[in-house]
């Protein structure tokens, strides 16, 4: 491993995103966001809904929308559980504003049944995907 980045593995149910050395990463914990670079301190966190930001060596930058999952910092291994993680390329923009809209719409009714966190959790992980669609169309 070069002495300029760190390993980085993000993990989902479905499939492995990323595997490869990288220069720091910024991810959505539970408590705000946080930066990471080579030689940070061991840390466990979970992780919310949001951006997750990957440098690579080269210096470009990719994103990801990553719906909350955890990560581990040890010994210059960084490892992500993701519960989702979608690329900005991934995304659809027209279906995640369907998305948003379908959730406004659910927390518009007046129905009791409604699980009102369920669906805020929704409308945010839906508009953290438009924006990193709109952002992958504008690049």
């Amino acid at each position: 491993m070069s002495q300029s980045g760190f390993r980085l593995t993000v993990i989902t149910q479905e499939r492995t995103v990323v595997d490869r050395e990288v220069a720091a990463v910024t991810a959505p914990g539970t408590e705000g966001y946080l930066g990471i670079w080579r030689n940070h301190a061991p840390l466990v966190t979970a992780l919310d809904a949001g951006t997750l930001t990957v440098r690579e060596l080269d210096g470009r930058t990719e994103l990801y929308a990553v719906s909350g999952g955890f990560l581990e910092v040890s010994r210059n291994v960084v490892t992500i559980l993701a519960d989702t993680l979608e690329s900005a390329g991934e995304i659809d923009p027209e279906r995640a504003k369907k998305s948003v809209d379908r959730a406004l719409a659910r927390l518009t009714e007046t129905a009791t049944e409604i699980d009102q966190e369920r669906v805020q959790a929704a409308l945010k992980r839906n508009r953290i995907r438009l924006k990193l669609a709109e952002k992958a169309v504008r690049r």
